[in-house]
């Protein structure tokens, strides 16, 4: 929960975005679990949705801490249904089987999709009481700590998972995560990521994640590197364009930066990060026009007042009577200057992790 940087949901990322298939022969050496995985897999290549997850249940049954099913399972799960469609087919299931941990865990995914915190996490906890060894469902109480901003709950939950289960990706992002926010130690949070990515390779949220911490470390070129990366596999996403746009800015690549900001606003026209960046990167060539018309813009669209200050302050370079004007009669005379102003001291929300 950057966001991203989150449980598992679209907001809740590494739950669902793509995964490595991982798919290799089967030999007579390899464990029950893990040859059920590879005939899983090849039921989900064939399109046989329905079949693939069954069996993907099974693998879980066979061994419950398993690093890749649960994702894939997610991946498969409620094809065709809508949110409420999918929680209400799981609610009823765990209700047939209460013993069972695979429906909680799907059931929690669900919750956290919909933002229902308190209820992801009993389905998370109630899915550990009746199996110890769900690494994934641990990793999961811990993504929904760092969305309610417990990132100190958050470490210990993703420690318990690696515990668990020493391989599971989403878990060593999930560390990153908790350790740079909890204890601000960039190096150990960059670690984590990359030891996240050597498990799944190419992860846009963990790439994402991965650059943005470089680029809060100062380490620019291996923002830029896995910030292209991340947006080569999520062309689409607008946080991930924006946060290359910043660390392109850092390297002082002006015109890089401002493409991404631009098609991170032809992506979603509303997203004001993409205007504070487009801002911020025409500021840099002297355009304070420019650079106060998307500031304007992600005040109005975003409601926070930082964005007000910024404009406020792009503007007076450019005109200072006439922005003075605005933002007395804007905010409804001197009393609401005032206000405004005292409300402003309030930090911008950062650009953060898409994902986990």
């Amino acid at each position: 929960m950057k966001g991203s940087r989150r449980p598992p949901g679209p907001l809740l990322a590494p739950a669902l975005l793509l995964a490595s298939l991982w798919g290799v022969p089967a030999t007579a050496a390899e464990p029950p679990a893990e040859a059920a995985f590879v005939r899983a897999e090849g039921l989900a290549r064939a399109g046989r949705g329905a079949a693939a997850q069954a069996a993907f249940r099974e693998v879980l049954r066979l061994d419950p801490a398993h690093p890749r099913a649960p994702e894939r399972l997610r991946e498969l799960y409620g094809q065709g249904l809508t949110t409420a469609q999918a929680i209400a087919a799981l609610e009823a299931e765990v209700q047939a089987n209460p013993s069972d941990p695979i429906p909680r865990n799907l059931l929690g995914v669900l919750y956290g999709r919909e933002r229902r915190w308190d209820e992801a996490l009993a389905a998370f906890r109630a899915a550990l009481a009746a199996e110890p060894r769900a690494a994934d469902a641990q990793a999961n109480v811990g993504w929904i700590y760092l969305e309610v901003q417990r990132s100190t709950d958050a470490l210990r939950a993703f420690e318990a998972a690696l515990r668990l289960q020493p391989k599971l990706a989403r878990a060593h992002a999930g560390y990153g995560a908790a350790v740079a926010e909890a204890r601000g130690e960039f190096e150990a949070a960059l670690a984590s990521y990359r030891q996240a990515l050597l498990l799944d390779p190419g992860n846009a949220a963990y790439l994402n994640d991965l650059g943005w911490l470089a680029y809060k470390a100062g380490r620019v070129e291996e923002a830029v590197r896995a910030l292209r990366q991340a947006a080569a596999a999520r062309p689409e996403n607008p946080l991930i364009l924006t946060n290359l746009g910043l660390a392109y800015l850092k390297a002082g690549e002006n015109a890089r930066a401002t493409e991404a900001f631009s098609v991170a606003h032809r992506v979603d026209p509303r997203y004001p990060l993409a205007l504070y960046g487009l801002a911020k990167a025409a500021t840099e060539r002297g355009e304070h026009a420019a650079a106060a018309e998307s500031y304007w813009q992600a005040w109005r669209q975003s409601g926070h007042d930082i964005y007000g200050i910024l404009w406020a302050t792009a503007a007076l370079r450019v005109h200072w009577l006439a922005a003075a004007l605005t933002l007395l009669l804007g905010l409804g005379g001197l009393g609401g200057a005032v206000a405004f102003l005292l409300r402003a001291r309030r930090p911008a929300p950062p650009v953060t992790s898409s994902s986990p």
